[in-house]
């Protein structure tokens, strides 16, 4: 019976971790998303993940490419201080499928990352063009 328990409490704790994800940070330079090698740890984030983009780094990803399906398909982009994420939609409609946003565990404001649409597509966040942060809070996204 003990052993049972014990089994019991194993299986409810991974599946605990495994509900909320891991975060991969994604590597300084990258251009391709969709490698395991551009991560730290290396692998595959997945739809529970977390991708953390490096501080005052900028990282252009078109939505037409196979990185976007991916950056897409994860829980969260997480920004750090002065970082930015420029998408393009060059035409057409696409939708980022996950939150961007430092889930509050960081100050609010200007420096905590950018979310920059460009091209003359339409990119759907969510209502109103914002994305309401983990804490509550909106954060509002540039077009340039």
């Amino acid at each position: 019976m003990n052993r049972m328990i014990r089994q019991l409490i194993v299986a409810v704790s991974m599946l605990a971790f495994a509900a909320h994800g891991a975060e991969y940070a994604l590597k300084s330079g990258v251009t391709d998303w969709t490698k395991a090698d551009s991560y730290e740890p290396a692998g595959n984030p997945g739809a529970s993940d977390t991708i953390l983009l490096p501080a005052n780094e900028t990282f252009e990803v078109d939505a037409a490419s196979a990185s976007f399906g991916t950056l897409s398909g994860v829980r969260r982009i997480k920004p750090t201080s002065g970082s930015r994420l420029v998408l393009t939609v060059a035409d057409g409609e696409k939708t980022l499928g996950c939150a961007f946003n430092n889930g509050g565990e960081e100050k609010k404001g200007a420096d905590i990352g950018v979310l920059v649409k460009r091209g003359a597509g339409l990119l759907n966040l969510g209502s109103d063009g914002r994305i309401v942060g983990m804490d509550g809070y909106f954060y509002d996204y540039c077009t340039g």
